[in-house]
């Protein structure tokens, strides 16, 4: 059984190079720490794949059907909630899209302006 160990060190000046010792690779969460590796976005990827692309298909789903699907909504209302839920799952999918290659291109500007200080 493989078994995941985590530590750190307690001089930062050490941690780049440690990381590269070991080929550890760490993205920065923008609060002066690291995410674990890509794994962390892959997972995320595959959560709001699943996520986003259903919640849009239950709100088709809610304004296509000629019956009431839930007794809490009228059927203009429940029109309305499925405009809702496929304009939810789009502006999700649009700000969670802009964040990734917001913080891609940061991180490919700061990668071709060196190391800080130099």
């Amino acid at each position: 059984m493989d078994t995941w160990r985590f530590a750190t060190v307690a001089d930062r000046r050490e941690l780049a190079p440690l990381l590269r010792q070991f080929r550890v690779t760490v993205i920065p969460d923008g609060l002066g720490g690291y995410g674990h590796n890509a794994a962390l976005l892959v997972v995320r990827g595959l959560f709001l794949g699943n996520l986003l692309p259903m919640t849009a298909v239950a709100g088709i789903l809610y304004q296509e059907a000629s019956a009431r699907l839930c007794n809490s909504y009228r059927l203009d209302e429940q029109e309305f909630v499925g405009q809702l839920l496929v304009g939810l799952a789009g502006a999700a999918a649009a700000a969670w899209l802009g964040r990734l290659a917001w913080r891609t291109m940061r991180a490919a500007r700061a990668s071709l302006r060196g190391p800080a200080g130099a």
